[in-house]
């Protein structure tokens, strides 16, 4: 699965107690986890499902303390350029909360909050990582929920290329396309 512009590539748990989100995902979804250490020497898990990577879960640090003390976690989109889409972002109502950060093998990625508060993060990554055998996640749904959809709409618009395709009037969902 080669990865384009706008396409969801990874998820982060970042977390106050590590072992025990480790241990109740491994617990709740069968999971199976893989310890490793980040280059600046915080402790990192990988979750894969049937070979195939999940996300990962790091602790809570001042370095990535992006909702109040709080555990959280953060969606990466694939970009094609970081500086041009971050630039992009803040035109259109984000706001940058990270400096960007390397990621060893991977590429880089920098962490925003969209218009209405959501947390978002935008990696570039290396083509040689998206070769055409890589094969991410099982996961198989993004929702936002936001007070002002019509703002946030413009702004993944604007960042991604998404496409507004609105859903059933009676439920009241918005749904984007590639």
């Amino acid at each position: 699965l080669l990865m384009s512009h706008g396409n969801f590539f990874w998820y982060d748990l970042v977390s106050q107690d590590p072992a025990a989100s480790r241990a109740f995902l491994t617990r709740l979804f069968g999971w199976v986890s893989s310890e490793a250490t980040m280059p600046d020497g915080t402790p990192y898990t990988s979750f894969s499902s049937g070979g195939h990577l999940i996300c990962g879960l790091m602790p809570l640090t001042p370095d990535n303390n992006y909702d109040q003390g709080r555990a959280y976690w953060v969606t990466y989109l694939h970009v094609d350029r970081l500086f041009s889409t971050v630039t992009r972002a803040e035109r259109h109502g984000g706001q940058i909360i990270s400096e960007v950060k390397p990621v060893p093998d991977l590429g880089s990625y920098q962490v925003l909050r969209d218009p209405d508060g959501g947390l978002i993060a935008l990696v570039e990554a290396r083509a040689s990582v998206l070769s055409p055998g890589f094969q991410w996640n099982s996961i198989i749904w993004n929702e936002l929920m936001c007070r002002n959809s019509a703002r946030c709409a413009d702004f993944y618009r604007a960042v991604t290329g998404w496409v507004h395709a609105p859903g059933e009037a009676d439920l009241n969902y918005d749904f984007f396309t590639q």
